[in-house]
């Protein structure tokens, strides 16, 4: 059984809110697994929770941008929760060294 990775990246912000948006250009790698049943399992192995399938390449492409954009987005809510008042927020950039 072949494992297809491609990398997903970012071309737009994937969240707006608070102090930034998530930066652009990040690169992140997917992975994309043939089902016994057909179709794909895929998730995204720096985002652990991001995780989707699809019936074809291309659905399954899309259900896990679609996954990691919703991830990112809950993790952003459960984190602005617990902020403290004297919290500092701020965008983080990835940006090749």
């Amino acid at each position: 059984m072949s494992v297809s990775k491609a990398t997903l990246v970012s071309r737009r912000p994937l969240a707006k809110g608070g102090a930034g948006q998530y930066p652009r250009g990040m690169k992140l790698t997917a992975v994309f697994e043939p089902a016994k049943e057909g179709g794909y399992t895929c998730f995204v192995e720096e985002v652990p929770a991001a995780i989707s399938q699809g019936e074809t390449l291309d659905e399954a492409k899309a259900n896990l941008r679609d996954a990691l954009k919703l991830v990112l987005e809950c993790q952003r809510e459960l984190a602005e929760k617990d902020l403290s008042p004297n919290a500092l927020r701020e965008p983080l950039e990835f940006a090749e060294a």
